[in-house]
């Protein structure tokens, strides 16, 4: 894939996220009795870290684990069955692809990153990775629409408010004053 058509959909996932992150606020904050506006805010807030935070983990974690069992499915079984457990934990390091500092680190005991092994090897963790990037992009869309569909389901219609919040009396007078 090339550069532009990754920044061409990160824009288009930018911008539909975007555009929906205002209109959840305001549905929240119109659910609520205005008293509690702040606390509804700071909830939903609250909800959307943890909600990232644990998305990270989570995905990060299928990431790893079908990573290592996609490089040794994709190395031939000749190689992959020569290579000690350590050497495979080395090469099972995305970070390889990251700058030639990190090849060399990886493949230090393993093959020299100048050679065709070394070369055989740095194309495997490029289509592991790929292959297991791919895995938790279609779990977390199939995730999305469920939780989508879940939600629109539980969902209950509240009519927008027609008036602005009214202030408190003693809020009123401090103005006023």
């Amino acid at each position: 894939m090339s550069w532009p058509v990754v920044v061409r959909n990160m824009i288009v996932i930018g911008l539909g996220l975007g555009v929906t992150f205002p209109v959840f606020t305001i549905a929240v904050q119109n659910a609520v009795d205005q008293r509690m506006l702040g606390v509804a805010t700071s909830t939903l807030q609250f909800f959307r870290s943890m909600g990232g935070a644990l998305g990270v983990a989570i995905f990060g974690s299928i990431l790893t684990n079908s990573f290592g069992s996609s490089l040794r499915a994709i190395l031939p079984a000749e190689i992959a069955n020569g290579l000690t457990p350590e050497q495979f934990a080395r090469l099972a390091n995305p970070q390889a692809l990251m700058n030639p500092a990190g090849t060399n680190a990886v493949l230090r005991g393993v093959a020299d990153p100048n050679s065709p092994a070394g070369a055989l090897y740095l194309e495997a963790i490029r289509q592991a990775l790929a292959f297991a990037l791919h895995n938790v992009f279609l779990l977390s869309g199939a995730l999305q629409v469920a939780t989508v569909i879940l939600l629109v389901l539980l969902l209950r219609d509240v009519p927008l408010r027609k008036s602005a919040p009214q202030r408190a009396p003693e809020a009123q007078r401090s103005v006023e004053a």
